[in-house]
């Protein structure tokens, strides 16, 4: 049963302009269009949205018509990316689940079985992400009862929680770390199938576990979400060490506290480099003795054992290690402002343009291995060395 209430009670006015003009001119050439997914429950959470995506029962060829500036990308799910300035707005057309006759259709290959709005919202996830929401109408359709979900604040599965989570194991990690950020309850009956189908995640693909961490560690505290993996038994199946880690309680709250202190570093713009640096750093410091200084602390960093935990259980690059261990050499260092100072200008240079500089200076903070003096100094060496190295270029521009 479909539930369509109009003038919903959200906050309209945070949808970007772009988003509400792409959704006009679709409506406008005839096809059925809404913001969809994780906007709309932000919207209604009274949360600001980060990214606005948009579905349609438009097929991407003619959505790429119509949009300008936009662009069909994928194989296995394409979709439409429109660029605006700095943002950017995914428009999928309406999925379905395939029929058996869908399946023996050569000329149609991976997720790209197009359907209705009501198909498309019950092949989502969670009842709070399949809302969709008609912002030049001020309509709001329901089709699996999200919007209850939300005044209820409860994530809860659309269909049966174990097929759904056999289906995707990935959706674990996710209903912990949505609750966590919305501060919902998990529904009983999810919460169960989450424990019973949690050995599936461990032939999960790393790649998508990456990026469900990489959420976790963006949230404002993500020390909920991850005890909540241990409390459901979730974490020995995706990070073991993490998991062993918690069994003791002293090293749990050392853990807890250094995660805490790297929250004033953690912004919108923090890269994948410095979310996980800081996991790392509470991580291996919280199993240190309090005697044990930073030289202990890197050679623990370069363990075979955290070697393997950074690869094959976090799904670091090599790039992303090299940049770490960098920035973890560079830290001692900044405790010498004086021997800075006293180096060539050529050698100032050079050092103030190391890569794992910026990243350094926050590890040295997060550890207080340096006094606000000494990371204060740091900043308005790097604000001026930043100021120089463009100076000429910006010179150039203006004709000087």
């Amino acid at each position: 049963m479909v539930d369509i209430i109009r003038r919903p009670h959200l906050c309209a006015d945070w949808v970007h302009n772009d988003a509400r003009q792409i959704v006009k001119t679709l409506k406008g050439r005839g096809f059925e269009t809404y913001l969809v997914g994780g906007c709309v429950r932000d919207l209604l959470a009274e949360i600001h949205p980060k990214d606005f995506d948009i579905a349609t029962a438009a097929s991407p060829q003619q959505v790429k018509r119509a949009i300008y500036n936009s662009y069909i990308i994928g194989r296995r799910f394409r979709l439409v990316l429109a660029k605006r300035g700095v943002d950017q707005y995914e428009i999928s057309t309406f999925r379905r689940s395939p029929t058996i006759e869908d399946l023996q259709n050569e000329d149609i290959s991976g997720d790209n079985f197009f359907g209705t709005a009501e198909e498309d919202a019950v092949r989502r996830d969670f009842t709070i992400n399949g809302l969709f929401y008609d912002p030049v109408e001020d309509k709001l359709t329901d089709y699996v009862g999200g919007g209850r979900d939300i005044d209820l604040r409860l994530v809860r599965m659309i269909g049966e929680p174990e097929v759904r989570l056999r289906e995707d194991p990935i959706r674990i990690l996710r209903a912990i770390r949505l609750a966590a950020k919305l501060r919902f309850d998990i529904d009983p009956h999810l919460r169960q199938a989450m424990v019973s189908e949690a050995e599936h995640l461990v032939s999960s693909v790393l790649p998508r576990k990456r990026e469900e961490y990489l959420k976790v560690l963006r949230l404002s505290d993500p020390i909920p979400a991850l005890f909540e993996m241990k409390d459901l038994g979730i974490l020995k199946f995706c990070l073991p060490e993490l998991d062993t880690l918690f069994d003791s309680s002293e090293l749990t709250a050392r853990f807890g506290w250094l995660m805490r202190q790297s929250r004033q570093f953690v912004g919108d713009d923090c890269s994948p480099t410095e979310l996980f640096a800081f996991f790392l750093t509470a991580y291996i410091h919280a199993g240190q003795a309090d005697h044990e200084g930073h030289e202990e602390f890197q050679k623990a960093f370069h363990q075979e054992a955290n070697i393997t935990f950074l690869k094959q259980g976090l799904g670091l690059f090599q790039t992303e290690i090299r940049l770490i261990a960098a920035a973890l050499e560079i830290v001692p260092n900044l405790k010498d402002a004086g021997g800075f100072s006293r180096k060539g200008l050529r050698r100032q240079a050079a050092f103030l343009s190391h890569e794992s500089l910026p990243l350094a200076l926050v590890l040295a903070r997060m550890l207080h291995e340096i006094s606000g003096e000494e990371a204060t100094y740091w900043e308005l060496q790097l604000s001026n060395h930043k100021t120089f190295a463009t100076a000429p270029k910006q010179a150039v521009k203006e004709g000087f």
